[in-house]
């Protein structure tokens, strides 16, 4: 009930940052731009011949010219294009705005400009021809709109990522300090333009898909058109049900702010606080959320160019053979371990000892019989090999036990902190093996991040250990997306979790195997408490603004004990 309330509380608090407040300034500051352009569209003089541009002659006196719509007739593949041009039907104000669910930052009103059925002959569903006239009858406007003292600017724009319908973006001249960056979108609409049962979705509407001289369905194409005539009663439709209730408007401004349904539901499983956080408050953007993001240009590629405009994914299908040649590169890494014997000594100091004999003993082996040069102490052995030097050492389970001694012993607490590492390294390099085999694009990542962390000249505050434990993150936490699949997706949420993430009052824990217990979590928020008691006095007392707590460190000893400190963060 507790967990309910705070989400609950949570998010009322996010509405209210997020909604947009509907007063009379604002309002009256939308009517003012849109009767401007309004006002701009009524003085368009009628019965002017508009033809497709590539069938002008020097002899047409016509208000369209080949800067307001460079090819766009010839590219899309349109048999016929020309009209006289008739003033709209009717102009509405639709969208997020008329049902009062624009959601901050989104500052933009869209107007349905009603297209009339004197500019378009009975077959202009075919080939292509209503979405030539569309985009011309756009281009009378934005001259018209270009030339009123009260527009900024007028841009081109696709509705709904759909480069055969454009739409025109008109920023006016006045501005509001409330609606930073508003602008009017202007949606052609098409009710009751065709016979319906002329864009069925099985029929064939652009004669040049065939396949074997047998004409192919355009489901797409079809649905194109049939968008445009039902877009208005769909809108009447959304304004009589939102409007209505207050409940499915905050409801309506949620959905905008999280992504796909799937996720969504994966967050409210398996996160904390019903993954509000994750759904709400996590920046969704391509670069971060998409592995590969391929841009095709298929310009002047007329024998896919029609095709690719209509067909359902055939086209897409080839060229994703083509483009899906993704390399992998993975990481690895070998681990050498002594087993287990009972012929070990008990005693610490004998310990010590017999492992200096096997490092002496390793070292003379791989200097006589594999010619490498080593240098063996005590304490280690240093191998030569290729220009790379290796530093082996030997640890045993058995050294642990020195970590619980408490004593004033100086080589004791030597070897302790000795073992202490070595355990730590151990361990780490077990888990840090098993993540590698589940997710390919791991080692590439970390590499990546290293390099990064080089070049800003981090290293020095941020082991490679504890890198590795931040993209390890990544990929076992990736809500609210999936595990990135290629090194730069990974390395940009790698970046992503430095920044955002609230290091000084948040752990950070790094749960490979999923093997932490209730128990275990309990003691690293315990230690992690403990290591900002000092914090409220003076933030300095930290001794690291990073805790990075896992299996087997739950108190953030091993990697970011002394750093990085709080300046240094602040700088990520």
């Amino acid at each position: 009930m507790e967990t309910d309330n705070s989400v609950d509380l949570k998010v009322e608090e996010l509405l209210k940052e997020v909604q947009l407040e509907y007063s009379h300034a604002l309002t009256k500051f939308v009517d003012d731009a849109v009767s401007s352009i309004k006002d701009s569209i009524g003085k368009i003089p009628e019965d002017l011949k508009v033809r497709s541009l590539f069938q002008l002659s020097p002899f047409d006196l016509l208000p369209v010219t080949a800067d307001l719509a460079p090819g766009f007739v010839r590219d899309i593949g349109a048999d016929k294009a020309e009209f006289e041009f008739k003033k709209p039907k009717s102009l509405k104000i639709g969208g997020s705005y008329a049902i009062e669910c624009l959601v901050k930052p989104e500052f933009n009103v869209d107007l349905f400009v009603q297209l009339p059925k004197e500019c378009f002959l009975e077959k202009d569903y075919l080939n292509y021809r209503y979405h030539a006239k569309r985009c011309m009858y756009l281009c009378v406007i934005k001259k018209y709109l270009t030339s009123s003292a009260l527009v900024g600017k007028v841009e081109w724009s696709t509705f709904q990522n759909e480069v055969r319908k454009p739409v025109l973006i008109v920023y006016p001249v006045k501005k509001l300090v409330a609606l930073p960056g508003f602008f009017v979108r202007i949606i052609p609409t098409a009710p009751s333009l065709f016979s319906i049962p002329k864009l069925n979705l099985q029929r064939n509407n652009v004669r040049a898909v065939s396949k074997g001289g047998i004409p192919q369905a355009t489901p797409k194409y079809n649905s194109s058109i049939l968008e445009d005539m039902f877009i208005e009663d769909t809108e009447e439709l959304v304004k009589q049900t939102f409007l209505g209730s207050k409940e499915l408007r905050e409801g309506l401004i949620l959905l905008k702010l999280q992504n796909e349904s799937i996720m969504t539901l994966a967050c409210i499983e398996k996160c904390r606080d019903s993954g509000f956080e994750e759904v709400f408050m996590t920046k969704i953007d391509y670069p971060v959320k998409y592995d590969h993001v391929i841009r095709l240009n298929l310009k002047g590629k007329s024998s896919v160019y029609v095709s690719g405009f209509c067909l359902d994914d055939e086209c897409w299908r080839v060229y994703e053979q083509k483009v899906y040649n993704v390399l992998s590169h993975g990481l690895s890494d070998r681990v050498k371990t002594l087993e287990g014997s009972g012929n070990w000594p008990m005693d610490d100091v004998a310990i010590e000892k017999t492992k200096s004999a096997f490092l002496l003993k390793i070292g003379e082996s791989l200097q006589n019989s594999w010619g490498m040069t080593c240098t063996a102490t005590e304490d280690d052995v240093d191998v030569f090999v290729s220009g790379y030097a290796f530093r082996l050492k030997i640890w045993h389970e058995r050294g642990l036990t020195l970590m619980r001694r408490e004593t004033g012993n100086e080589h004791v607490n030597k070897v302790s902190n000795v073992d202490k590492e070595l355990y730590f390294r151990s361990q780490h390099s077990s888990m840090i093996n098993g993540l590698q085999t589940c997710y390919p694009a791991y080692g590439p990542v970390v590499r990546l991040a290293k390099r990064w962390a080089a070049s800003h000249l981090f290293s020095a505050c941020l082991e490679e250990e504890a890198v590795e434990l931040l993209v390890a993150y990544i990929f076992l936490k990736p809500l609210p997306f999936n595990a990135p699949c290629s090194r730069i997706t990974g390395f940009l949420r790698f970046l992503r979790l430095l920044s955002d993430y609230d290091w000084t009052f948040s752990a950070l824990v790094v749960d490979i195997n999923n093997d932490l217990t209730p128990n275990d979590e309990k003691e690293i928020r315990e230690n992690f408490m403990l290591s900002r008691k000092g914090y409220e006095e003076n933030p300095q007392n930290v001794n690291s603004a990073m805790f990075l707590a896992t299996a087997y460190d739950k108190a953030s000893e091993a990697w970011t004990r002394f750093s990085p400190n709080s300046v240094v963060s602040r700088s990520f």
